[in-house]
């Protein structure tokens, strides 16, 4: 969202230049094969990590070295549905739910966040005898989960791809940063007494409510 706003602040005359590239590019560049979305229905591989448990991996093309797509937070293998099978034209490329996504098994109680997912993927990569060195493409979360991988087995890794990544300093910083438990709950109480001034002003004022009473009584669609 925030790329499309500086567009918009930009100006109309980038926002134009923009889309001529884009449209340039459309016209010249291969067409995306469809989306098979029965491949993400249903597990594909359920590999066995250690533990009892199971991690969901997805495989596709061949050749080396292989791309292994790693997802953000709360994402999942599904997140590559459209980079995946362009990657899959060159060489492997395997994407896979981490523990406690879609259809892979939960981490083991005693894990720990980080060091366990990095554990997993590595697990994951042996049993499942994908040979290294490997090509990792990490977004968000999984920027930090690849580049944990790299530090720590860098002898299997030929190269990283970082996606809008995060940190491995971000979890501290963003603790330190949470305001203390007395400024929160100040914010917290200046917040509420603020929607209670906004509601006082709209019953004083009910055209104010006009819009939402719109919105309320709009039929609702068929579906």
């Amino acid at each position: 969202m925030w790329r499309l706003s500086f567009l918009h602040a930009a100006g109309d005359c980038t926002a134009l230049a923009v889309s001529g590239l884009v449209m340039a590019s459309e016209s010249t560049r291969t067409p995306s094969p469809p989306f098979d979305q029965t491949a993400y229905m249903y597990p594909q591989r359920r590999v066995a990590v250690g533990g009892g448990r199971r991690l969901n991996l997805y495989c596709s093309g061949s050749g080396k070295p292989a791309v292994i797509l790693e997802a953000g937070a709360g994402g999942s293998m599904l997140d590559w549905y459209t980079i995946q099978p362009a990657i899959a034209r060159t060489t492997e490329v395997c994407s896979y739910d981490r523990a406690g996504r879609e259809f892979s098994d939960p981490a083991l109680a005693s894990a720990s966040g980080l060091a366990s997912a990095v554990d997993d993927l590595h697990a994951l990569l042996q049993a499942a005898t994908i040979a290294p060195p490997y090509v990792l493409v990490g977004h968000s979360l999984g920027g930090v989960i690849v580049l944990s991988f790299a530090d720590r087995y860098r002898a299997e890794v030929a190269g990283t791809v970082l996606v809008d990544p995060g940190h491995p300093e971000m979890f501290p910083r963003i603790a330190a940063a949470i305001a203390p438990a007395s400024l929160y709950d100040k914010l917290v109480a200046q917040t509420a007494r603020h929607l209670k001034d906004c509601i006082a002003a709209a019953r004083r004022d009910p055209s104010r409510l006009h819009g939402v009473q719109n919105v309320r009584e709009s039929p609702r669609p068929k579906i």
